[in-house]
């Protein structure tokens, strides 16, 4: 069977996750890490929401997902147990994306959004049983105890801020889905990152943002001889160096 944090156990397994999501992103991180490939195990793509049915019905043997249903699987199906959490295989951070010509005549909206969703999270981390009571009203079946708990993993990673990480998360992504034959090619992520609207909603330069960021987790991206900004550099945020931007605590439950 499937052992608690072995990797190796998931080997000749069923496990579901949502295609082309952060969780299969995930998946494919913890089966390297444990020395397997997606040629070792089964991948059934499955939405979150079906997947404890998935589990409690026996048509997979684990799962991959954002909470609250890893929660809600520990909760409600008989046995199962939490493979792992975590555990350093990728770098997670969800972008806000829009058209370049829209965003180039849009600033001032884009940061009222910004300043309105980052009151909002900091809303959370200081009230997070208050979000969780209003995430029951928005999932169906969410309950409270559930919400509470899984609040307690979210709110982690509720960070506007930005930082060279944030350009580290785009590109580990494409750089892992690139390696693993996923994606055929990959792009510079630092022409499909604009941060002046965060940097001006919190109220610092460019340059003192990611030099204080990066000095805080010890993360320096170089800088470009023709550019007044920092620029990242793969080469400066060597793969299995640790760092994380954001990850996002996820479960695989057998």
């Amino acid at each position: 069977g499937i052992v608690k944090g072995d990797l190796k156990s998931l080997k000749g397994k069923k496990i579901a996750t949502s295609f082309g999501t952060i969780n299969h992103l995930y998946v494919l991180g913890l089966l390297e890490k444990g020395g397997l490939t997606t040629a070792d195990v089964t991948l059934v793509n499955t939405p979150p929401p079906e997947m404890t049915v998935a589990l409690l019905a026996k048509g997979v043997d684990a799962f991959a997902a954002w909470d609250p249903a890893p929660v809600m699987g520990m909760k409600d199906v008989p046995g199962a147990i939490e493979v792992i959490r975590g555990g350093d295989v990728i770098s997670y951070l969800g972008f806000n994306i829009a058209l370049r010509p829209w965003v180039e005549k849009n600033g001032a909206t884009i940061e009222k959004f910004l300043a309105g969703v980052s009151e909002a999270d900091q809303w959370m981390r200081k009230n997070p049983k208050q979000a969780a009571a209003i995430g029951t009203r928005w999932i169906p079946g969410l309950k409270l105890d559930v919400a509470e708990t899984a609040m307690q993993y979210n709110i982690q990673q509720v960070d506007r801020r930005i930082s060279a990480h944030n350009y580290r998360a785009l590109w580990k992504a494409q750089d892992t889905l690139q390696r693993l034959g996923v994606i055929k090619t990959v792009f510079d992520v630092n022409k499909h990152i604009e941060p002046k609207f965060i940097l001006n909603v919190t109220g610092r330069d460019q340059d003192g943002v990611r030099r204080e960021q990066a000095h805080r987790t010890q993360v320096h991206p170089q800088r470009d001889a023709d550019a007044s900004g920092a620029v990242f550099r793969p080469a400066a945020h060597p793969r299995g160096s640790g760092h994380q931007a954001g990850l996002r605590l996820q479960a695989l439950i057998p």
